[in-house]
């Protein structure tokens, strides 16, 4: 990959979640690392739910495995 996951579009990510390259975990610890390295500059961020997000990249892989199974 030429391009960090935190850099990619919906789509190019969707496409490597699709053939399984990436995982939901991968893209959202990608983000949060981002957020992590930049947000004391820009201060964008109230809160970060760092747990509940990666909790729940375990719930979205499941489905999306789930559904891979049925397609």
């Amino acid at each position: 990959m030429d391009k960090e996951l935190y850099q990619m579009t919906i789509h190019e990510t969707r496409r490597l979640l699709d053939k399984k390259e990436i995982c939901s975990k991968d893209l959202v610890s990608s983000v949060l690392e981002r957020i992590g390295n930049i947000d004391s500059r820009t201060n964008a961020y109230i809160t970060i739910a760092k747990d509940t997000a990666l909790k729940q990249t375990e719930a979205a892989d499941e489905k999306m495995a789930f559904q891979s199974e049925y397609r």
